[in-house]
This record gives structure tokens, C-alpha cells and sequence, in this order.
């Protein structure tokens, strides 16, 4: 459970600094001015996804989650597209908070 939790929330900031780094989603966030250059946020939208896919995969019972995987990216993108339509201005928070309630998440499954 944790774990799909953790590649939701992977998956959910990598979809969102994706979508910033495109000018009109950053144009419709209102965001411009103080985000990262594009290409940054291109390589912080992949990365965002390549965590989140090695994080299913590296479990022992790797099959089923890739599907969960496949299920999150879909969820993930649904998400991001309902908050560019009724809440763009909260794009850009999107892969901070993401990251964070990922770690915390991870902190919280060690103990």
C-alpha cells in the first residue's frame, strides 16, 4: 500500500513539472516569472517518473505492481489534468508537496 502511495505521488509531481514545462500549462498557472527553465523541468518531470517506475519495479513481487504502476500514472495524469482545469494557479506546488509527502511517506513505511 505504501509503496503504491509513494508512486502515485511520484508519478503526480512528475506529470505536474511536465505539464509546467509547457508554456501555455506554465501560461495558465500564471507561473512564469519564478519557475525553473524548461529543460529543467522536463528532466524533473522524468525523473519524478523514472523514480516512481523504479520504485514498483524494485519490489519482490515486481509484476502486479507494474500494473499498479501503469494504474498510478493513469490516476496521476487524471489529477493533474482536473487541477489545470479548476485550479491551475496550484500547479506549481504540486511537485514540492508531491516530493515531500513522498518522503514522508518512505520515512513512515521504515519504521
Amino acid at each position: 500500500m505504501t509503496a503504491s502511495l509513494i508512486s502515485l505521488l511520484l508519478a503526480l509531481g512528475g506529470f505536474a513539472a511536465l505539464s509546467l514545462s509547457m508554456q501555455r500549462h506554465a501560461r495558465q498557472a500564471e507561473a512564469q516569472g519564478w519557475l525553473p527553465r524548461r529543460p529543467v523541468l522536463r528532466w524533473i518531470g522524468w525523473g519524478f517518473l523514472a523514480s516512481s517506475f523504479i520504485r514498483c519495479i524494485a519490489r519482490p513481487d515486481w509484476r502486479p505492481a507494474l500494473v499498479e504502476w501503469v494504474g498510478a500514472l493513469g490516476l496521476a495524469a487524471g489529477i493533474v489534468v482536473l487541477i489545470l482545469i479548476y485550479r491551475p494557479r496550484m500547479l506549481p506546488f504540486i511537485p514540492k508537496a508531491a516530493m515531500l509527502l513522498a518522503l514522508l511517506a518512505m520515512a513512515a513505511g521504515r519504521h
